[in-house]
């Protein structure tokens, strides 16, 4: 048995005494377990960041522990199917409409991404504890450098176009989503006339729109692209995330007239 595999069956049977819990409510429950206390099972503890952000069940923790593992993460990425079928089925519309311009810039960042997958992502010599963080990281900066843009285009069209242009918009805006999911990326669960302060880690420096009502300073005005996160498998077995920042437009206190 290598080192690896003795390391997570050594973890396994760590989490069948302490549950499968955070790293600071595992020492927490090892000091008490020293001491002679009753360890705190999972009914008992604090939910762990990962779980504070997970409204949905179904999604899958990134978990790298192997080449099939690896590989089947690879042909993910390159499974653009939904996104070219969209832009398939849409070619009529495409062809001589204010749609041209993004549907030429779909083209070639589908284009982009297949040949960033192949540059970026060699099949490793050593898969260890670290390679899903690894993955992760690697996933997330191919996600803002080629699907940023899609999705920052789809709420600009969707915002601006009516008819079958915004409803090409939206389903192309969907098929993005399934996407990301696909490839273990999930939107993060907020909404326009949130707080901006409560919900400031998920966002990049927000652009400011004036505001005279006091009712609004602070809420999110428009979100133009939503924040996601990565899910992946840490280096001790449990859980942690990878947060790809979106980008919104919150309200700002008006200035007043002399301000500068």
């Amino acid at each position: 048995m290598n080192s690896v595999e003795e390391r997570k069956n050594f973890l396994a049977r760590l989490r069948g005494l302490f549950g499968d819990c955070s790293r600071q409510s595992f020492l927490q429950k090892l000091w008490n377990w020293f001491n002679g206390d009753v360890v705190a099972h999972d009914d008992e503890e604090e939910s762990s960041p990962i779980d504070s952000i997970l409204p949905n069940p179904q999604i899958n923790v990134l978990d790298i522990n192997g080449t099939d593992a690896w590989r089947s993460h690879v042909e993910q990425l390159k499974d653009l199917s939904l996104l070219s079928d969209c832009i398939s089925k849409s070619q009529k519309l495409l062809e001589n409409s204010n749609v041209t311009p993004f549907a030429k810039t779909v083209t070639n960042s589908l284009n982009d991404i297949l040949n960033y997958v192949d540059k970026h992502f060699k099949e490793p010599m050593d898969i260890n504890e670290d390679t899903s963080e690894d993955v992760a990281r690697q996933t997330g900066r191919l996600v803002k450098d080629h699907v940023w843009d899609l999705l920052r285009g789809c709420h600009s069209g969707i915002k601006h176009s009516q008819g079958t242009e915004k409803k090409f918009y939206e389903s192309f805006f969907d098929a993005l989503e399934q996407y990301l999911s696909s490839i273990g990326v999930y939107r993060k669960n907020i909404t326009e006339g949130m707080d901006i302060r409560s919900n400031a880690k998920w966002f990049e420096t927000p652009f400011i729109r004036e505001s005279s009502v006091k009712g609004h300073i602070g809420k999110i005005d428009e979100i133009e692209v939503f924040p996601h996160f990565i899910p992946y498998r840490d280096d001790d077995g449990g859980q942690d995330e990878l947060i790809l920042k979106g980008v919104c437009i919150a309200f700002g206190e008006a200035k007043k007239k002399g301000d500068k």
